[in-house]
């Protein structure tokens, strides 16, 4: 499906700088932002969501690991995070845990 966007000046610069760094094509790149870019806003109202949930009662949420670490949180899943989570494949959920490792570590275990 074709669709045209009109970028600021200052975006189209900084979008053909990209381009001639790396080599890559413009469409390229605004395939990536796009797609990067409907993902954040994807997690951000799954999360808002979840978040809505929780705050209103219907959704409890549960201590399914507490991580070794000595930081001044933990982390807990709701019901439909466990559920979508048991839908993944091991390679997926462990690319997830390992993200959620790297934005938990302290500054101790940079």
């Amino acid at each position: 499906m074709a669709t045209s966007i009109r970028l600021t000046p200052e975006d189209e610069k900084r979008l053909e700088s990209l381009v001639s760094r790396t080599g890559g094509t413009k469409d390229f790149y605004l395939r990536e932002i796009i797609e990067r870019g409907l993902e954040d806003l994807e997690d951000y109202f799954v999360a808002a969501d979840v978040l809505n949930r929780l705050r209103s009662g219907s959704e409890k949420s549960i201590l399914l690991q507490k991580r070794e670490r000595n930081l001044p949180w933990t982390i807990e899943y709701t019901e439909t995070a466990l559920n979508d989570l048991r839908k993944l494949d091991k390679k997926t959920i462990q690319r997830i845990v390992n993200y959620i490792d790297r934005l938990t570590e302290g500054p101790g275990d940079l």
